[in-house]
Parts: C-alpha cells; sequence; structure tokens
C-alpha cells in the first residue's frame, strides 16, 4: 500500500475548521472560568449653586447617589445635608423655621441607583427662627457634608464639598 507523500510541515497543519473549533471551545471554558466581580460600595456627592433666572439670588443643590452595587447607610446629624455660613462665618438659615434646627440623629439606608436631593433658595433674605432680616453683602460659603458606610459594620466615608456665592449678585 502506498501511502501520500507528506512532509514535515504538512504533518502539523490542522485543518482551519477545526482550529476555529477548537479554538471556541478553550475560549468558552476560560470565560466560564471567571470569577463575578466581588460587589462594591460607593456614594457619589454633588454640590451645586447655580443663580436664579429672572430675580436676584441662588438655588442651592446637593444630591447624593448611590452608584455601587449594595445597599449604603447614610449617617445623617444635621437638619439638613447643606450648611450656609454667611461672610462672618456664622451658620445661616435661608428658609423661616419656627423650632430651629434639632439636631436629631439617624440611618437612612439607600438601595442601589437611589438618588437623596435637597435644594435651597436664597433670594437676600435670611432668618432667625421665623423673623427675616437682610442677608449681609460678601461672600457666603456652602458646604455639604455626608457620611455614608457600605454596610452597617463598615467604614464609614466623610464625603465633604464646598462652594461659594456672592451677594448682592453681582
Amino acid at each position: 500500500m502506498r501511502y501520500p507523500k507528506i512532509d514535515r510541515h504538512s504533518r502539523l497543519a490542522i485543518p482551519p475548521v477545526l482550529a476555529l473549533v477548537c479554538g471556541s471551545i478553550l475560549l468558552a471554558a476560560a470565560c466560564n472560568d471567571t470569577q463575578e466581580p466581588a460587589p462594591v460600595a460607593h456614594e457619589s456627592l454633588v454640590l451645586g449653586v447655580e443663580r436664579t433666572i429672572g430675580s436676584p439670588g441662588y438655588v442651592i443643590s446637593v444630591s447624593t447617589t448611590n452608584d455601587g452595587d449594595v445597599p449604603i447607610d447614610l449617617f445623617r446629624c444635621t437638619c439638613s445635608l447643606l450648611l450656609v455660613r454667611s461672610p462672618d462665618g456664622q451658620v445661616v438659615q435661608l428658609a423661616p423655621s419656627e423650632l430651629g434646627c434639632i439636631d436629631v440623629c439617624y440611618t437612612q439606608t439607600m438601595a442601589p441607583a437611589e438618588v437623596v436631593r435637597e435644594s435651597l433658595s436664597f433670594n437676600g433674605m435670611i432668618y432667625n427662627g421665623i423673623d427675616p432680616m437682610e442677608a449681609p453683602a460678601g461672600t457666603y460659603v456652602v458646604t455639604a457634608v455626608l457620611t455614608w458606610a457600605g454596610s452597617p459594620s463598615g467604614a464609614r466615608h466623610d464625603e465633604v464639598r464646598e462652594k461659594t456665592f456672592v451677594w448682592p449678585v453681582p
């Protein structure tokens, strides 16, 4: 019986279809071996100060987003996520309040993708309780403060953002 002549290079040649099938099987096996990434706890804090349209003033807003994969806990021990300081450094109220700020601490759980927002308007008036007074001229500092953790026993993270605005509006 006579066999076809085979040179040393053709013995190692693999038909293209067989190579494609084997490569696909190996790739699929390698991909199935990968593990899911570990869940991530993460929060984003955004502070904005925008001039109002039509009348002099500002809208001050803050939002926090749970942009991680797991619920997070916000630790809130202030009346607002926002503190506004007048040009002399004193914390001022931008809205009337009969009771003032009663500081109560609590935990708020945020689901993944959940957003918490707060906003205040400033039109040149500040308040002492319910009594309005003209805001002094100068630079005001807005501070957003947030403490959060990825789980009740997890490490706490402090997020702080600051912006300024000038009164009267230039």
